[in-house]
């Protein structure tokens, strides 16, 4: 077992010199204020290029066509790089990559179910229609509401974006068989282990260096950025700093799902609730963030595929906050078509 050193100065004890209860100052407050802070966008390597992407539709797509002599024609055009899921424009600068993905028309096979807020809707009503998984209960509320007349109210909460003053970014270098990463990432292990293998070199020979976020949200817990521009920098050859549209932002956003509620109450005849049942039909975002993040692992592969159906985190917030003497909630999973993931306070944001 390997011996620590002892530590250079003693172990503080008691009550003096605490920081609690003081006034102290930001250590990132100036660089904040005089400009200074490194964002992803403010990163610059020597001879690097700037890029711009066009994704396919959320769902079974694919890139069938692109106009390359379209996107030549534009001043500072360097190269083209595609995918079967994406394309890529390289140039001298930033506004020339973006005018060169415009210019390229790229085309992509669209999925045979369209996903619309009609859609989404009817996935959100036809979930109540299944069994649903119950997450937390108290009392007898079978017997409670035998017989009783309920005061009843259904709601709906749409999807939400991130909308992050910064939209996903990421410079990319690779040198001597050293991969180096500069972005805003609030999962860098992730997003070393994604750029890795986009790339195909080892976890070993990947560096992260997390720049301060233009805002996050939980959107920067995601690495298809570190992905993208990772294996940018090694086709390319040349240092490359990727960043996604806003249109690409929106639209390949990982949502804060779309949920809806049925609420059913009975209440005394002093107007007091006696009992309360919440079904809550949503995706399981819970389970889809960690198979989607974290499905290599063993550990959360083999928890995934346990038996049971209902995600926790799906209606987090729901539980009464009140002392009720009877209450359930139940969890209704739905598939509406498109990805989710983790938005500032999860579901306590729609329960």
């Amino acid at each position: 077992r390997r011996a620590f050193p002892a530590p250079c100065r003693p172990l503080r004890t008691g009550e003096t010199d605490r920081l609690y209860g003081q006034a102290v100052p930001r250590l990132d407050a100036p660089a904040k204020v005089d400009g200074s802070v490194n964002f992803a966008a403010d990163i610059r390597l020597p001879n690097m290029v700037f890029a711009s992407i066009r994704q396919g539709p959320a769902g079974d797509t694919e890139l069938v066509k692109l106009d390359r002599a379209a996107a030549d024609k534009v001043l500072g055009m360097l190269a083209v790089v595609t995918t079967s899921q994406w394309v890529a424009a390289v140039a001298n600068n930033s506004w020339a990559a973006e005018r060169a993905i415009d210019a390229m028309r790229p085309r992509f096979k669209t999925p045979e179910d369209v996903v619309n807020s009609d859609t989404i809707e009817a996935a959100l009503t036809a979930a109540f229609e299944g069994a649903g998984a119950r997450i937390a209960s108290a009392g007898d509320l079978r017997a409670d509401f035998k017989g009783a007349k309920l005061v009843e109210a259904e709601y709906r909460a749409g999807l939400a974006l991130h909308a992050a003053l910064e939209p996903m970014t990421c410079t990319a270098n690779y040198a001597d068989g050293r991969l180096t990463l500069w972005l805003p990432t609030q999962a860098p292990g992730l997003a070393r282990s994604a750029a890795a293998r986009a790339a195909g070199v080892s976890e070993g020979s990947v560096f992260i260096h997390p720049t301060m976020a233009g805002g996050s949200f939980g959107a920067k817990l995601e690495h298809q950025v570190a992905s993208q521009a990772a294996l940018l920098a090694v086709k390319i050859g040349r240092p490359v700093q990727l960043t996604w549209p806003r249109g690409e932002d929106f639209r390949h956003d990982r949502y804060r799902p779309a949920a809806a509620g049925r609420l059913s109450a009975k209440l005394d005849g002093k107007g007091r609730v006696t009992g309360w049942l919440a079904k809550i039909a949503a995706p399981e975002t819970g389970r889809e963030l960690a198979n989607r993040l974290l499905g290599g692992d063993a550990v959360v592969t083999a928890s995934l595929a346990m038996p049971g159906s209902g995600d926790p985190s799906a209606i987090a917030g729901a539980i009464p906050p009140y002392v009720l003497p009877n209450f359930a909630v139940d969890h209704h999973p739905a598939d509406i078509g498109v990805p989710t993931g983790y938005w500032r306070s999860g579901a306590h944001s729609y329960t």
